[in-house]
């Protein structure tokens, strides 16, 4: 709220949203975070992404939805799918990748849950309605390396080799600093803006 949204959906903020998620992956705990009762009494644990064991995808898109069908104005919604953010861990992950840089695999078995709840967010919004009129744009962060050698160049010529992990971190790797931007123009509850690169 305090970045001036009406509503926000997930885990409350703050060192405790990452701390004791730990002491959290118990079987007791587990099941009462499938319950609506988990977002009073254990609010940083409640649809908390960074706790890979208990975190239910779709459960966090059914509540930004209902979020969403909730409002009765005009709605600008933000919504951040971390399910492939590093370390690359999700429980509702399909493995649809095993290659030898483990770190690759494992990232592209976690998109595949981001995958399945942009599919269902889209139905979700589209069933309520807010596909009408709307404009939906779609932004990744930042980019992922794994690793990879890759040669630094410098007015054409390479002065250096660079082999770099991490997401959002080096500016001289091109799979870091590019993102993936799309968008989707509705009228009327149809798309109207044709696919471009």
């Amino acid at each position: 709220e305090s970045f001036g949204f009406d509503v926000v959906v997930g885990p409350d903020h703050g060192a405790l949203d990452f701390l004791i998620q730990k002491f959290n992956d118990s079987p007791l705990v587990n099941l009462f975070l499938q319950t609506g009762v988990s977002a009073w009494l254990l609010p940083h644990s409640r649809l908390n992404v960074a706790a890979h064991a208990t975190y239910p995808a779709a459960d966090f898109v059914e509540a930004v939805s209902q979020s969403a069908s909730a409002q009765r104005k005009r709605l600008f919604m933000a919504v951040h799918l971390e399910s492939a953010h590093y370390p690359y861990v999700a429980r509702d992950a399909r493995r649809v990748l095993e290659a030898e840089n483990r770190f690759r695999s494992e990232h592209v078995n976690a998109l595949t849950v981001v995958d399945g709840q942009i599919d269902q967010l889209m139905k979700e919004l589209q069933a309520a309605g807010r596909l009408d009129d709307a404009l939906v744009v779609f932004l990744s962060d930042h980019g992922e390396s794994f690793g990879e050698t890759r040669k630094i160049h410098k007015f054409g010529q390479p002065v250096l080799e660079s082999q770099v992990y991490g997401h959002g971190t080096s500016v001289v790797m091109p799979e870091q600093n590019h993102v993936v931007l799309a968008y989707l123009v509705y009228r009327d509850g149809k798309v109207v803006n044709r696919p471009s690169t």
